[in-house]
């Protein structure tokens, strides 16, 4: 795409959406910057290209941005530091170093980079204590005025951003702060809602609301473990993502067994096991069922 187009791009999608310039360009460039990439009088770089249309809910393909020699090689390792680390591998430190030894980083390639180091720090299960001040440093590189504990008031998020503050909750969650976990996902929740297209929305708002019904339920919030894992279960019909779909009807199940409806209890929990067997996931099925049947003695279970 010309590199003038993208300015363009941008500003309409952002008047169509009804942002200011100051609100889509907070943390990333200047309103003065945004202005100019605007009317063409300047050429974002990638990552704020990216970081602006990420805000406003619109992915643009990378071959659809114009970039540099350094940010293609920059481009390819982020690609395969993912890769890395959704596979479970966590031996990044020499990508990382080539990524930090082509040039001097703008904040968004410092954020990105601190993000990939501390999801590493949080897999290896270093001090969680440490690994929250990593994530929350990494946040503060675009959100300079992030303060844990702090109302959340952010009207638009880069992905990576919304990231990094689901991954802030569920450090939050493992450290025992049970009500600030569910607060800040409560936020990414209505954000999701609201904010984001459907592609995007499909691909995360399941696991947010997963996570939330979990964290109700450790609450003794039973009665908003249902609502929650209800809207999930939804959700996944809305979106055809079904990877969740028997774990909220399980989590539902479950919060009626608390609740003392065994029927309710009985009923979801096996329609759940069945479904896991149903999708090939036996080994999920088996284990919840042995769950369920440790928890609730008294109900007799269907065998998957």
């Amino acid at each position: 795409m010309d590199a003038y187009i993208i300015g363009k791009l941008i500003g309409e999608f952002r008047i169509r959406k009804g942002y200011s310039q100051e609100e889509l360009c907070y943390g990333i460039c200047s309103v003065s910057s945004m202005s100019r990439i605007e009317s063409g009088k300047q050429i974002p770089s990638k990552k704020t290209a990216e970081a602006l249309l990420s805000r406003l809910g619109v992915s643009v393909p990378s071959s659809d941005v114009v970039m540099s020699k350094i940010e293609i090689e920059r481009w390819n390792l982020e690609q395969k530091i993912t890769q890395y680390i959704i596979s479970g591998n966590c031996d990044i430190d020499d990508m990382v170093k080539a990524y930090e030894d082509l040039g001097e980083m703008d904040n968004l390639e410092c954020q990105k980079i601190l993000f990939f180091k501390t999801i590493c720090e949080k897999n290896c299960e270093n001090d969680k204590q440490l690994v929250l001040s990593h994530f929350v440093e990494a946040l503060r590189y675009s959100i300079p005025k992030f303060r844990l504990g702090e109302e959340l008031s952010f009207t638009l998020l880069t992905e990576t951003e919304r990231l990094i503050l689901n991954n802030i909750a569920v450090t939050e969650f493992e450290l025992g702060n049970l009500d600030e976990a569910i607060r800040i996902e409560e936020f990414l929740r209505r954000y999701y809602e609201d904010n984001t297209n459907s592609s995007v929305s499909s691909t995360n708002l399941p696991v947010i609301l997963f996570n939330l019904s979990n964290w109700y339920e450790t609450k003794g919030d039973y009665e908003k473990s249902i609502e929650v894992a209800e809207s999930g279960r939804k959700k996944c019909l809305h979106f055809g993502q079904l990877d969740h779909f028997p774990l909220f009807i399980m989590n539902r199940g479950w919060a009626y067994g608390k609740l003392g409806d065994m029927e309710k209890c009985k009923q979801d929990i096996d329609y759940a096991v069945r479904t896991m067997v149903e999708m090939e996931k036996r080994e999920l099925a088996e284990e919840q069922f042995r769950c369920a049947k440790n928890e609730f003695p008294s109900i007799g279970f269907e065998q998957p």
